[in-house]
């Protein structure tokens, strides 16, 4: 359990260093597309997309690689880790027999992000006319779940760190 939360607090670590080098390269590098928060603020609307992919095509591009695949991919691999291997960390180690159950959430996150960028992908390298509502009421949905479980899994992270600290 000690290797395990060593690791997660590096995961966490990494995570935050690669989470501020991804802000900066997004800013220099595709600023259009970045200013829409495509993975964080699910609220821009089919003309904002269509907007992109007219006007500033190379930044959609450039959001989907080197952005989503590999930067993107790295990011979600290190926040998953990082959740696992502290759950793993944190988690009583009188019950080894139902630790793959603390797996569901970071596993989940990692899914759902990965379904989120391939689909953000596809939009973005639409035509600017194939972007419709239900492609990017899709994606935002997508964004949404992923938000969702990483909410859960620091949540999971947090309860299963009270329980550590109060067990001594």
């Amino acid at each position: 359990m000690k290797s395990a939360l060593c690791l997660g607090i590096f995961f966490f670590i990494a995570l935050i260093g690669f989470g501020f080098l991804m802000q900066h390269i997004a800013r220099e590098n595709w600023p259009n597309a970045a200013a829409i928060n495509f993975g964080t603020k699910p609220t821009y609307a089919p003309n904002t997309v269509r907007a992109l992919l007219t006007e500033h095509r190379a930044d959609a591009r450039k959001y989907i690689f080197p952005g989503l695949f590999p930067l993107d991919l790295i990011y979600l691999a290190c926040l998953g880790g990082t959740i696992a291997l502290l759950s793993f960390g944190f988690a009583n180690p009188a019950a080894p027999d139902r630790l793959w159950l603390l797996l569901i959430v970071p596993v989940g996150y990692m899914i759902a992000d990965l379904t989120e960028n391939l689909a953000l992908a596809h939009m973005l390298s639409s035509a600017p006319e194939a972007v419709t509502g239900g492609t990017v009421t899709l994606v935002q949905s997508l964004t949404i779940i992923k938000l969702g479980l990483w909410l859960a899994g620091t949540l999971q992270v947090i309860y299963l760190f009270v329980s550590w600290l109060v067990r001594g």
